[in-house]
């Protein structure tokens, strides 16, 4: 598989996301087991999208966290604050609570990564020019 050819590189492949629980009848989900059977070593929980799109909260994400350690995956977990929660000067206590969803549930942080993505930055040069 291409994931196993990445592991004899300096490359690496990651799943964008992953779900909370292992092998069954989830349509549409991505299970760690999968993941790991597949060589993958890397899975993104928490994206912005993931938060803001689909809904998804500090604690599905932290479950996600904690199901993909104990299948071995190194998780890259993202943290980040909506522009509202920027101008309102929310920042450090947005992703403070975030930060501690993860701390909560997961394994171990040598197999954690930690992804701050301002979601206001996103897609914005713009709006880099008033960081």
């Amino acid at each position: 598989s291409r994931a196993a050819a990445c592991s004899t590189s300096n490359f690496a492949v990651s799943a964008q996301d992953c779900s909370p629980q292992g092998l069954g009848a989830y349509t549409g989900e991505t299970s760690p087991d999968m993941l790991t059977a597949l060589g993958i070593k890397y899975t993104v929980v928490g994206h912005s999208e993931r938060r803001s799109i689909q809904g998804e909260s500090d604690s599905l994400i932290a479950s996600k966290c904690k199901y993909a350690q104990e299948q071995g995956l190194t998780v890259i977990g993202c943290i980040g604050e909506l522009l509202e929660e920027r101008q309102a000067e929310k920042t450090m206590e947005v992703c403070q609570r975030q930060l501690s969803a993860y701390a909560k549930e997961m394994k171990s942080w040598d197999q954690f990564v930690l992804a701050y993505e301002p979601v206001w930055a996103i897609g914005t040069v713009s709006n880099f020019l008033f960081f």
